[in-house]
């Protein structure tokens, strides 16, 4: 990756997490103050989730500058392990916040519910989906512009705080068409299911950050996508003349990706030269496509 297009992926990075921080601690502050208000445990989880988000999104700040520090011997590769250790652990706090407050809804359920304040709800509701959905939005185009991990967490976050907002819409509106039928009886029952609703569909999202800070951590390869358009760049590429047979190993961290191809030479009078030639012409290949590529091609006697 070129140092623009590093110094690009960097700005995007700063300035979605800006924006992240402002929309989560404005909101973690007026949650958790109309949840006080309205008895709401709708709300009162809206704010936890942005009062979490702010706390992580200070300690993304500090990452972004130091993924930009070159390595060291100490630190070959730099801070680079930072950026999966921040999804997985943001996904951990998120999976373990969305579990407690299952739990804790399931437990308001079966003891009988609550009564909500609608005035206080109705603030709410106005300010929060048109809040969270604007944030959520800009932080997507950001995220299109640049698809870190960093990114692709917080805009994870940002959807699940757009669909937990929406359904205490879901929850008001909800109240106010049966707090006067049939089904009254049922109105203190509604924030508890409505929130146990959005904590059962937004699982998958913690689930799949700690999956990916995992995956990285543990350095296992990319996907097959990912695999295969490298594969293809090598094919596309490889002299055949020169080279009798080729591996790869490859592994991802965070937003890089190593790579090392392994060569048997057709003739042993092959030189570095030789490799130091086809790795420019692969980096040529891979970089536009892949996320930033540390390359090793490596002439060897025997294939791994």
């Amino acid at each position: 990756m070129t140092a623009e297009r590093r110094a690009a992926a960097g700005a995007d990075d700063s300035r979605a997490i800006r924006i992240s921080l402002v929309g989560a601690s404005t909101f973690a502050v007026i949650g958790l103050s109309f949840a006080l208000w309205s008895g709401s445990q709708a709300v009162l989880l809206d704010g936890a989730y942005n009062l979490i988000s702010a706390l992580m999104v200070l300690v993304a700040i500090r990452i972004t500058t130091l993924l930009d520090h070159p390595g060291t011997p100490n630190r070959p590769v730099g801070y680079v392990a930072l950026e999966p250790l921040y999804v997985l652990t943001k996904g951990l706090v998120l999976l373990a916040l969305t579990l407690v407050v299952m739990a804790s809804n399931l437990a308001i359920l079966l003891s009988g519910g609550t009564e909500l304040d609608l005035g206080a709800v109705v603030i709410y509701v106005a300010l929060a989906v048109t809040g969270n959905l604007t944030v959520w939005l800009l932080i997507r185009r950001e995220r299109r512009r640049a698809s870190t991990p960093l990114l692709q967490v917080e805009e994870q976050n940002w959807m699940i705080n757009t669909l937990v907002s929406g359904a205490i819409a879901v929850s008001f509106v909800l109240v106010v068409l049966l707090q006067d039928g049939l089904l009254e009886p049922a109105v203190p029952y509604i924030d508890q299911i409505v929130v146990i609703t959005v904590c059962v569909v937004s699982l998958p999202v913690p689930v799949s950050a700690i999956r990916s800070g995992m995956r990285d951590l543990l350095l296992f390869g990319p996907d097959q996508e990912t695999r295969r358009r490298i594969d293809e760049a090598i094919a596309d590429r490889m002299p055949d003349e020169h080279v009798e047979r080729w591996t790869t190993e490859a592994f991802t961290m965070g937003r890089h990706l190593w790579l090392s191809v392994f060569l048997v030479p057709t003739t042993p009078t092959v030189d570095s030269g030789f490799s130091d030639d086809l790795a420019r012409r692969l980096l040529d290949e891979l970089d536009p496509e892949l996320v930033p590529v540390r390359l090793d091609v490596v002439l060897t006697e025997t294939t791994r």
